[in-house]
């Protein structure tokens, strides 16, 4: 039936009207005048500040995008503020490859001069190594199992899927694994050379943390689909690109702000300045 559908609404898309939702993350290296307290958030005006942001597309095409920059913040005529975002680096990855690809651009970085003095090697200087289903089975395997799992384009405008007991058992277990994962697993500072790949202090805590963190992602999807999902209802599900989304939303954000912010409502709101 879905893919009826599927093949329905692509013979109508020509003539369609194109609904566009996306997810937004700018991350901000520190600058001077650059400061966060209990309440707010400084910061400098027409000022160059080394800026990385992602930009996920959920419609209507799905696609993860970065660039690598600089932003600079101004407030306008209206009293608005405004952020510019100018980028030396930008990668495209196409997350639809069951979709026809035509017109659509490839799966490409770029990369540009910093400034006039600046300038790019022309040989690609990147490790040719990567994950592939000829050279590596378990992600083969895990890659096929994942896409046998029928999509739910329903799920994530479902109501009633996160009670406050719901909210209060995640809260907990996240604070608990959260910070079992910076004292012991993989965030865990160490000094030792040999700290099994980056994860901390311990292989096993490492894993351990890991998976517990991974646990508590993937079971509160229920309760941060305002986040996940689309501005128009039943046009996605959540599959490996809002996984991308929603896991980065877990470690962004302070352990002990994280559930508040998930159960919140306000995501689609905007914000408004005053005056």
């Amino acid at each position: 039936m879905l893919g009826a559908l599927a093949h329905e609404a692509y013979a109508r898309a020509p003539n369609a009207t194109s609904l566009k939702s996306e997810n937004i993350c700018l991350h901000l290296e520190k600058a001077p005048g650059l400061t966060l307290t209990d309440t707010h958030f400084h910061i400098p005006l027409r000022q160059n500040i080394v800026a990385y942001r992602a930009l996920v597309v959920n419609n209507p095409f799905r696609t993860f995008n970065s660039f690598t920059g600089v932003a600079v913040f101004d407030v306008n005529e209206a009293g608005e503020l405004e952020v510019y975002h100018s980028a030396s680096t930008y990668f495209l990855f196409q997350f639809d490859p069951f979709i026809s690809q035509a017109g659509l651009l490839p799966s490409t970085l770029w990369v540009g001069p910093v400034d006039a003095t600046d300038v790019v090697p022309p040989v690609d200087g990147r490790a040719d190594r990567h994950a592939n289903s000829e050279g590596c089975i378990v992600f083969e395997t895990a890659w096929k199992a994942l896409q046998a799992i029928p999509l739910d384009y329903e799920r994530l405008w479902a109501t009633d899927l996160c009670p406050g007991s719901k909210q209060l058992f995640l809260k907990k277990t996240f604070v608990e694994r959260a910070q079992f994962a910076i004292d012991a697993g993989y965030f865990a500072k160490t000094n030792s050379k040999n700290n099994w790949g980056r994860f901390g202090k311990n292989f096993w805590n490492g894993s351990l943390a890991m998976l517990g963190v991974g646990s508590v992602v993937s079971h509160s999807v229920d309760c941060g689909n305002s986040i996940i999902r689309s501005d128009w209802t039943g046009l996605n599900g959540f599959d490996v690109l809002e996984m991308t989304v929603w896991g980065h939303f877990f470690g962004e954000l302070p352990v002990d702000f994280t559930m508040t912010a998930m159960v919140s409502k306000f995501w689609n709101d905007g914000i408004k300045l005053p005056s």
